[in-house]
């Protein structure tokens, strides 16, 4: 009985040991999925990081190389046709000049005439026909230069028009260039701010995780520490129990061998008292024999007087009928 409830015991205090033991383990296990989650969040979040980084200034820079390109290339062409526009002006402003000195040769010219006319009122022929060739070649190139110049003039105001379209439609293009970049700008802030929202999520989610890990690595070092106390405890009461169960081992040890050698004894008492009935049995059944064949004998010694005895009532049935039958009765 005390035996079987010291195996109880220590089979409950077993299972009690493997149970602390798989709770163990299985904070271990937690504990190490949560760092493997922690480490795994943190490279994500760091590649994420980067990889976005990267992509959007790579993204950025070429988009800005792009447009800078395009801007430039835009105003070398604004530079290069106002280069043209100011040739032409210069080229106006020449013709300009030009005609002022025809103008003032044509002017010198009606002044000859108007002295010649106050000189005489009646000049020579020569004179006359000398005067009208010079005045028909002068007019002739007077007219000649001002279709020039007229032509001029409307082919630079025709450049003029075209170029202050051409400037007013690139200067209306980089305004819009700069607006939509503005907006693409004000875009990438907002997803930066997306971004920076993201990744502070995510450092709150590390936080958070870090928190649990070290809240489970504080669980953990409290179970850790209960586990060795209850261990520390069950060894205690286990080397108390190993000493209690030797002793009472011991004592049903020594009962025990004291039990068997006074059992042993009584087997011999029994054995030496079984002899000694087999010896008495053996004499009784020679004094049985003995009694048998010595009451066989007076069975028989019986028998033979009984018929004696009959026979002798037989011979003296005709003497007294009247005692025969007192005998009888």
């Amino acid at each position: 009985m005390i035996r079987e409830q010291i195996q109880a015991q220590e089979h409950k205090e077993c299972l009690d040991c493997q149970n602390w033991q798989l709770k163990y383990e299985g904070l271990e296990r937690q504990m190490e999925t949560l760092k493997t989650e922690r480490d795994q969040l943190q490279k994500q979040i760091q590649q994420d990081e980067a990889t976005l980084e990267r992509d959007q200034s790579i993204k950025t820079n070429k988009q800005l190389v792009e447009r800078g390109s395009i801007l430039e290339k835009k105003v070398r062409d604004l530079e290069k046709r106002g280069a043209e526009w100011k040739i032409e002006k210069d080229k106006d402003a020449r013709w300009r000049r030009g005609l002022e000195g025809v103008v003032k040769d044509w002017k010198v010219c009606l002044k000859e005439l108007n002295l010649t006319a106050a000189v005489g009122d009646d000049p020579s022929p020569e004179f006359l026909v000398g005067l009208e060739t010079i005045l028909s070649t002068q007019i002739l190139k007077l007219k000649r230069e001002m279709e020039d110049l007229k032509r001029a003039l409307h082919d630079s105001r025709k450049v003029h028009t075209t170029l202050e379209r051409e400037h007013t439609a690139c200067l209306q293009r980089y305004i819009l260039e700069m607006e939509k970049k503005e907006a693409q700008s004000t875009v990438a802030k907002e997803h930066l701010a997306e971004l920076i929202e993201t990744a502070e999520r995510s450092r709150r989610d590390r936080e958070k995780a870090l928190e649990e890990v070290r809240h489970i690595t504080r669980d953990k070092t409290m179970v850790e520490d209960g586990l060795r106390r209850v261990l520390r405890q069950k060894e205690e009461e286990i080397v108390d129990l190993t000493m209690k169960s030797n002793e009472q081992i011991k004592s049903l040890r020594e009962q025990y061998d004291n039990d068997r050698m006074r059992l042993q004894q009584k087997v011999d008492e029994l054995s030496n008292s079984k002899v000694e009935l087999q010896v008495e049995i053996g004499r009784l059944m020679r004094d049985k024999r003995a009694a048998e064949f010595e009451l066989d004998s007076v069975t028989k010694g019986i028998e033979a007087k009984r018929r004696d005895f009959v026979l002798d009532l037989s011979l003296g049935a005709g003497k007294s009928d009247g005692g025969i039958s007192v005998y009888g009765r």
